[in-house]
């Protein structure tokens, strides 16, 4: 099987541009939003990411990282990073395989029991976002799910009661989770692999050595929905007003004498 590595074209910045980058940022006189992320995997080089793309549209973030693989702990016990980290924003990122191993690793195994599976993974989510917002009220952004690389048998999963059909369940009950929370909003992950393609996504080697899957190309993506919500959420959404300015954009008075008068 060929690596999504080999042959993959570069398709944007290198980590390597981006980290110089965002060294290089200074905001002496606006205060950085403060994120919180929790996360099932290696995702650090979002931070430099991050930092340049928000950077750009002058929107300064300070983006802090949970411990690895304890979004669950983090978000349950009142104690731990994300309740004292004073975020004004917490991103949730996680991998199906690491929230449901069976509906991934022993895909097969659970055959016929996938539905019971789906219903027990948002029945979880469900109640995390419970408890957080029972504590707290800082905007969440929480990514859907995306297709595992290394999912066995990719072929059989594109079929009725493959993996495929399960992920679209699970970010259907997911995005309607979200919707009914007061200050929850989805981060489309699954979106962004799309745009740019698995081979341009995922990144063998680095989620050996580092538990990462995804390449700089994922994380500039996601960087650029995090901002756009951000700019949202903040009211900075650009607006146009066109008015209608009798003899000034036009000789004449459109509306009372016609287009011909």
């Amino acid at each position: 099987m060929q690596s999504p590595r080999k042959g993959r074209k570069k398709t944007g910045q290198s980590f390597v541009d981006y980290l110089k980058e965002y060294n290089a940022l200074q905001f002496e006189s606006v205060e950085p939003v403060a994120i919180s992320i929790l996360r099932s995997f290696s995702c650090e080089m979002l931070e430099q990411v991050l930092g340049v793309v928000a950077g750009r549209r002058g929107m300064p973030v300070k983006p802090e990282f949970g411990g690895f693989n304890q979004y669950r702990q983090e978000l349950l016990d009142p104690e731990r990073f994300l309740y004292r980290s004073g975020g004004k924003l917490v991103l949730a990122a996680v991998l199906l395989e690491d929230l449901c191993p069976e509906l991934v690793r022993d895909f097969y195994t659970h055959a016929g029991k996938t539905d019971q599976l789906v219903e027990r993974v948002l029945k979880d989510i469900r109640e995390l976002l419970d408890m957080y917002f029972s504590r707290q009220n800082a905007p969440l952004l929480f990514c859907n799910f995306v297709y595992p690389f290394y999912a066995p048998d990719a072929a059989y999963h594109s079929q009725g009661d493959g993996l495929r059909t399960v992920l679209r369940q699970l970010n259907a009950g997911l995005a309607e989770i979200v919707s009914s929370a007061q200050n929850a909003y989805l981060l489309d992950l699954e979106r962004v692999i799309y745009n740019i393609g698995s081979r341009n996504a995922y990144d063998r080697k680095m989620m050996q050595l580092a538990a990462n899957p995804f390449t700089v190309d994922v994380y500039a993506g996601l960087a650029d929905q995090i901002v756009a919500l951000m700019a949202s959420i903040q009211g900075k959404r650009k607006k146009c007003i066109v008015l209608d300015c009798d003899n000034t954009l036009w000789k004449g008075i459109v509306g009372e004498d016609g287009l011909y008068g």
